[in-house]
């Protein structure tokens, strides 16, 4: 997707109305490190001022490429997700199975109140048989994300004011949300 298509496509889908919580659609790349200072000269023709972000001794680089709105998310622009543990394990685990996947508790960087989120992963491929790991890795071509913010998406799905419970929300014992 070039970054005017992308653009109408997120425009087109309308998070904030039809979709709540969802604080943005993207696009995450796979690079290997030898290919990252070429990657950033290239992205800096659309770009000016890209980088990939922060620098990690592993071995695999998920770079987000594209986010909209970029307004709220200019922060998540070049992030290599690989460097945290939930955000790599959760784009792994995606491509690796060829399924819709979504992360631990993480804290989103353009998240200024720092709450807890996650990333939704869904995997595309250049192939439409990719039946084995194998094949699902040589023939992976990028992924689509969405950001969530855990506070926003109960605000956006579970209105207070059209029920009569509260709501907790906990994941191996960390709360990521809580009305109490």
């Amino acid at each position: 997707f070039s970054r005017p298509e992308w653009k109408r496509y997120a425009k087109a889908l309308d998070i904030g109305n039809r979709h709540p919580g969802i604080s943005g659609i993207g696009i995450i790349v796979a690079k290997k490190p030898d290919e990252l200072a070429a990657y950033e000269r290239d992205m800096r023709r659309e770009v000016p001022g890209f980088n990939v972000y922060p620098s990690h001794a592993g071995d695999e680089v998920f770079v987000i490429t594209q986010i909209e709105p970029i307004e709220a998310n200019r922060k998540a622009l070049g992030l290599d997700v690989a460097f945290e543990v939930n955000r790599r394990e959760g784009a792994v685990r995606s491509r690796d199975s060829g399924e819709a996947v979504i992360t631990g508790p993480i804290r989103l960087v353009q998240d200024e109140k720092k709450t807890p989120g996650f990333l939704f992963f869904a995997p595309v491929y250049k192939s439409n048989d990719p039946s084995t790991t194998e094949k699902r890795r040589n023939a992976f071509s990028h992924w689509i994300y969405a950001p969530f913010v855990m506070s926003e998406l109960i605000n956006g799905v579970l209105d207070k004011s059209s029920r009569e419970i509260g709501i907790r929300i906990t994941d191996n014992g960390e709360q990521l949300y809580s009305e109490w």
